[in-house]
């Protein structure tokens, strides 16, 4: 499935970037709230000021636990996995900035004690919110 959708890496900080699209970010959070399915990224863009596009984003529901959002090693996916509960929560967030959010902006996905979603093992990230 492609969509509207951009994810860079920072090697050097080790943070994501995910742009997309008011339709993109729809997509995206019904795959994560289904707990399945990948989305396949434009890796043709510009990765500046980040190293790298990555091309492909994949949701795994887990038995229970928080999320946890990973880069593979070979920089090939990114990975969002993670019990339903704390999936639902991340699509609810997701759903919300693609429909109440203005152009261009944007939500913080990053671990601190006590997140109600997410795991400490998440790679920080943000998510942007692109006008068509």
């Amino acid at each position: 499935m492609t969509t509207e959708v951009a994810i860079r890496y920072s090697m050097r900080s080790n943070e994501l970037d995910v742009s997309a699209t008011r339709e993109g970010l729809l997509e995206i959070a019904d795959l994560v709230e289904a707990g399945d399915g990948r989305v396949v990224a434009d890796d043709g863009v510009d990765p500046l000021p980040y190293d790298v596009c990555i091309p492909l984003l994949v949701v795994r529901r887990l038995a229970g636990g928080g999320v946890v959002i990973r880069v593979s090693k070979e920089m090939s996916d990114v990975t969002l996995e993670g019990g339903q509960d704390a999936l639902r929560l991340l699509a609810e967030n997701l759903r919300g900035l693609a429909v109440e959010g203005a152009d261009d902006e944007h939500l913080h996905l990053e671990y601190f004690a006590g997140h109600f979603y997410l795991e400490e093992a998440s790679v920080p990230a943000v998510v942007g919110l692109v006008g068509n």
